[in-house]
């Protein structure tokens, strides 16, 4: 136990730099659930660029907080001069505790991308997508598709040599059905989704105790769907029948590490985005290299940025100030406050001093008023 907790990962806890990185982890995750959430009516191919980059800069984070020089933000209380034990050995059960379940979601990770490669080496080869339906017009026509006995609703995965995988029972199914899942799950191919996919995870395991990470992904993952129905739709297809399509294929169960045609969880959701007419369907946004950058920018802003100590203040002590003409005043040499000595004598201690009391109060002198020139009548006299 004690080997375990002296680790070199515990030198970075105690000097905060992982603290720095969930604290920036936890500001970016939010930043972008705040903006997926607030652009609703937008298309989705610009939401998912939005939750895409917001991924791909919790991903670049550590990297750029190791490579680029860092500038100070002095927010950290002080350090006592003596760490208290039991807080120490608390910070190195709570940071096992998060790498453990770190491990344990890229270990998930990990098997489920086995099993699906087991699962689509069981599978049936039938031929590519475009020989399979000769009305597909698409650039990744040539992606094999495959049968298998073991799904019950399309997916996709595979980045360098992607599939598509769908149910043994799609001999069966009409040629407009087949034609709009194969355009489905060959525009998420086209899209290379099934890597952000897999980025996505590794990032949930890496920021798993940040608030909204798990918001994140479901409106990456949300969006991803939304983009491809959108491409289905620009080839003519009418929503309604779209949506009815929607509701057969999410019979099945989710295989994990893919990206499948339908999520029951988001069924609801996609639907309605399908039959809203105030909401854009464009399927092609320019813009994207402007996106990317400006969260580049604002990755590098927030990854060099260093958790510090905030400086501590000055104490004059009673007694403790010599007298002089200028005494500097301050922990910081370039900001230092000259202070007059005749003011810090006034802060010394001194002999008790009896308080001078207030001089009496005189009356006002009031001035003598003038005699009247004309005699007052007299009350006695007789009435004319």
């Amino acid at each position: 136990m004690d080997d375990m907790l002296s680790l070199p990962i515990f030198d970075l806890v105690e000097s905060g730099a992982l603290l720095a990185l969930l604290v920036k982890g936890t500001l970016l995750c939010l930043l972008g659930v705040s903006l997926g959430s607030e652009s609703s009516a937008m298309p989705a191919i610009v939401r998912h660029r939005i939750a895409l980059g917001t991924v791909s800069c919790l991903a670049a984070l550590p990297l750029l907080a190791v490579m680029l020089s860092s500038w100070e933000l002095p927010i950290l209380p002080r350090e006592a001069a003596a760490r208290d034990t039991n807080a120490s050995l608390l910070i190195r059960l709570l940071t096992l505790v998060y790498l453990g379940v770190a491990a344990i979601l890229l270990t998930r990770l990990c098997l489920d991308v086995l099993r699906i490669a087991r699962l689509s080496g069981r599978a049936r080869a039938v031929d590519t997508a475009a020989r399979l339906l000769p009305g597909l017009d698409h650039p990744r026509g040539n992606t094999p598709v495959r049968y298998s006995e073991e799904i019950r609703s399309p997916l996709t995965w595979g980045w360098l040599r992607p599939q598509v995988l769908v149910p043994q029972d799609a001999s069966g199914w009409k040629a407009n059905e087949l034609f709009m899942v194969l355009h489905h799950e060959l525009a998420h191919v086209q899209r290379m989704d099934w890597a952000g996919h897999v980025v996505a995870r590794c990032v949930h395991a890496l920021y798993w105790p940040v608030p909204g990470i798990r918001l994140l992904l479901r409106q990456l993952s949300l969006s991803s769907e939304q983009a491809c129905d959108d491409r289905v739709l620009a080839t003519g297809v009418a929503a309604p029948q779209y949506a009815a399509m929607l509701l057969r294929q999410a019979q099945g169960h989710r295989v994990p590490a893919t990206v499948p045609l339908a999520h029951s969880t988001e069924l609801g959701t996609r639907i309605r985005y399908l039959v809203v007419e105030i909401v854009d369907h464009s399927a092609f946004a320019r813009g994207t290299a402007a996106t990317f950058f400006t969260c580049f920018a604002l990755t590098l802003a927030v990854a060099t940025a260093q958790l510090g100590q905030r400086p501590e203040l000055p104490v004059i002590a009673w007694g403790s100030v010599e007298p002089s003409d200028a005494i500097q005043v301050s922990t910081f040499p370039r900001h230092a406050v000259a202070v007059d000595a005749a003011v810090l004598a006034v802060l010394e201690p001194g002999p008790a001093r009896p308080l001078p009391l207030p001089a009496p109060l005189k009356p006002p002198r009031l001035e003598p008023l003038e005699k009247p020139t004309v005699p007052p009548p007299r009350i006695d006299a007789p009435l004319p």
